[in-house]
C-alpha cells in the first residue's frame, strides 16, 4: 500500500518540480526583458541620491532628506509601463508563438511576469529608501526643532510605522502592476486599435475594483476596521495617535478579491483566449 502511494506521489512531486523549473527560466527570460528600463532609472535614483548627498551640508536641514524620496513618487510610472511591456515585449519580439505553445498553465506565465515587474519595482525601492538612510545619516537631516520632538517617539514605533508605509507602498504597486497587466494582455484581444482597447480595458478593470470594494464593505462591514498609527508632531512634543485614521477591512478584502479576480482572468487569457496576430 505505502509503494502504491510512493508510485502515486512522485509524478506529483516531478510535475512541481518542473514547474518550478519552468517558472525560473520565464522569470528570468522576463527580467531580462525589463532590464534596460529598470536599469536605466537605477541610475537615475542613484544618481539624484548621490547629488542630494553632496547636498546635506548646503542646504536647509531636512530638505536632501524630504527630497531624497520623491523618486518614490515616480516610480510607479516607470511600473505601469514595465506593466504594460512585459506582454507588449512578446507580440514585438515574436516570441507569443513560444509562449502560447508552452504546455503550462496560465497562471504560471502570469505569475512569472508578475514577479518580474515587482522584483524590478521593490529593488528600486529599496535603492531609493538606502540613498533616504544615507543622507539621514550623513548630517542634519532634519530640522533641530523637529527632529527633538521626534526623538520622544519610541524607536520600536518608528519601525512599525516604517513596516506599514513599505507594506503600503509595495501593495499599491502590487496591485497597479495586476491592473496595467490584466489590461495589457486583454488589449491584445483587439487585431487594431490596441491603445483604445487598452484603455477601455483599465476603465473595464478599474470600475469592477471599484464596485468589488463596495461589495466588500457590505459583506464584511462587521470585521473591525484596521487603524493606521500616524505621528503627530507639534511645539509641545510627538505623539502617535492610533485613532485617527482607519481603513475599511470590508473595503480592503473586495479589492484583494478583485485583484486576485484579475489576475486569473489575465493567467485565462494567456491560456485560453489569446492568439498571434
Amino acid at each position: 500500500m505505502s509503494g502504491a502511494v510512493l508510485q502515486q506521489g512522485a509524478p506529483s512531486r516531478a510535475g512541481r518540480f518542473s514547474r518550478a523549473r519552468a517558472f525560473g527560466r520565464l522569470y528570468r527570460k522576463d527580467l531580462e526583458t525589463l532590464q534596460f528600463p529598470v536599469m536605466v532609472q537605477a541610475l537615475g535614483v542613484l544618481a539624484w541620491e548621490i547629488f542630494l548627498l553632496t547636498r546635506v551640508d548646503v542646504w536647509e536641514p531636512g530638505l536632501p532628506a524630504a527630497l531624497s524620496l520623491m523618486p518614490l513618487g515616480i516610480l510607479p510610472i516607470g511600473l505601469v509601463w514595465e506593466a504594460i511591456q512585459s506582454y507588449r515585449a512578446e507580440w514585438q519580439t515574436g516570441s507569443i508563438h513560444f509562449l502560447l505553445a508552452c504546455p503550462l498553465p496560465g497562471w504560471l506565465l502570469a505569475s512569472a511576469k508578475l514577479a518580474a515587474v515587482m522584483t524590478g519595482f521593490t529593488s528600486l525601492a529599496a535603492l531609493t529608501a538606502a540613498g533616504a538612510a544615507a543622507i539621514l545619516a550623513a548630517g542634519p537631516g532634519l530640522p533641530p526643532g523637529l527632529a527633538g520632538a521626534l526623538r520622544q517617539v519610541p524607536p520600536g514605533v518608528w519601525l512599525r510605522l516604517a513596516a506599514t508605509a513599505a507594506a503600503g507602498y509595495w501593495l499599491a504597486g502590487l496591485a497597479t502592476a495586476v491592473v496595467f497587466q490584466a489590461a495589457s494582455a486583454a488589449s491584445h484581444l483587439a487585431f487594431r486599435w490596441r491603445f483604445p482597447a487598452l484603455a477601455a480595458a483599465l476603465v473595464v478593470a478599474w470600475w469592477a475594483l471599484w464596485r468589488l470594494g463596495g461589495l466588500g464593505h457590505f459583506a464584511f462591514g462587521w470585521l473591525p476596521d484596521l487603524a493606521v498609527p500616524v505621528v503627530q508632531a507639534g511645539p509641545q512634543g510627538a505623539r502617535v495617535l492610533t485613532d485617527a485614521v482607519f481603513i475599511d477591512t470590508g473595503v480592503l478584502l473586495g479589492w484583494l478579491g478583485g485583484l486576485a479576480l484579475l489576475f486569473a482572468v489575465t493567467g485565462w487569457l494567456v491560456q485560453e483566449v489569446l492568439e498571434v496576430a
